[in-house]
């Protein structure tokens, strides 16, 4: 309700800037809008800029679309590329809310907001758009399921050649077995870009000669993870369900998350144990409460992304 207050009907810009106004005052809110603000807006900017200016009426996935704002923010990006975009969420009510947002934006011509999970999207995908179909793959709100999702996505063979990968949060819960696939396979080109709250989002683009692009589908498409992988993701499981946040993981409820920076270094370590070493990036914060970000090549142009609702200058990253 405070955003479509705040934003006239047919007006994503608007919706989108209010939401911004609404994050940065409060980390709940900003918890609960994801990609649709801040950073994270920044990142998914930066990574799907490419597939706009480049693809040919793109399509993109986002699961874990949570209430919408990251889906209402791709589809302005794509608009003008004829693009299409499918976000799909678990949670009925959260879902209600996101097609109610698309409504107001305007995008629910452009949006198809679906109810479910990847088992029962991704198979509808091959057979209604058949092999790589899909140009961008967005995951959020999910932690350790990421990995399936993607080896779903990629044993269906609906990613295209060049295909882009966004999954967040991967350090806060960690997703080991999706970290060791991108990061240690060779297939992806890859970066990991350190938001504001200590967590990265990890940036990946399926190699155009990967065998896994817009293939037939096959039951089983990845090698088994190493032990120590698996072992990990045991741990890390187990640690996701001891948090006070899985305990009361109503994305809706309020009350501040305290920043866990020990956590998210603890998480970088372990992965680096394990040979998983992904190039990390920093968004630039800009005046005005806007972000920039310039992801490495070949994952980016040399021109960078902003975040925020309207576009700025363009900013520098800063490897770390």
């Amino acid at each position: 309700q405070l955003l479509m207050f705040g934003a006239p009907i047919g007006s994503a810009d608007a919706l989108l800037s209010v939401a911004e106004a609404y994050a940065r005052d409060d980390v709940v809110a900003a918890e609960v809008l994801g990609f649709g603000v801040g950073a994270r807006g920044a990142v998914l900017d930066a990574a799907l800029q490419a597939i706009a200016e480049g693809a040919s009426r793109p399509l993109v996935v986002l699961f874990g679309c949570g209430v919408g704002c990251g889906a209402i923010r791709v589809a302005r990006q794509l608009s003008s590329a004829g693009g299409r975009v499918i976000a799909c969420e678990a949670d009925g009510v959260l879902a209600a809310i996101a097609l109610s947002l698309l409504e107001w934006a305007g995008l629910a011509g452009i949006v198809d907001m679906r109810v479910g999970k990847s088992e029962q999207l991704l198979p509808w995908l091959r057979r209604e758009f058949g092999a790589g179909c899909v140009s961008a793959l967005v995951l959020s709100g999910q932690g350790v399921e990421y990995r399936e999702d993607l080896e779903r996505a990629e044993g269906l063979g609906v990613l295209a050649p060049g295909a882009v990968l966004v999954a967040d949060r991967v350090l806060q819960p960690m997703a080991p077995e999706l970290m060791w696939r991108v990061c240690s396979s060779g297939d992806f080109e890859h970066a990991a870009v350190a938001a504001e709250d200590d967590d990265w989002t990890l940036v990946a683009r399926l190699r155009p000669d990967n065998a896994a692009a817009g293939r037939e589908p096959r039951e089983r498409c990845w090698p088994a993870a190493p032990a120590n992988v698996r072992q990990l993701r045991h741990e890390a499981d187990e640690a996701r369900r001891r948090s006070p946040q899985w305990r009361r993981r109503d994305r809706l409820a309020r009350g501040r998350l305290p920043p866990r920076p020990e956590e998210a270094e603890a998480a970088a370590t372990a992965y680096l144990a394990l040979g998983i070493a992904p190039r990390v990036v920093s968004p630039s914060a800009r005046e005005g409460g806007r972000w920039s970000l310039e992801l490495p090549p070949p994952l980016g142009r040399q021109s960078g992304a902003t975040g925020g609702a309207s576009e700025g200058p363009h900013g520098d990253a800063k490897c770390v």
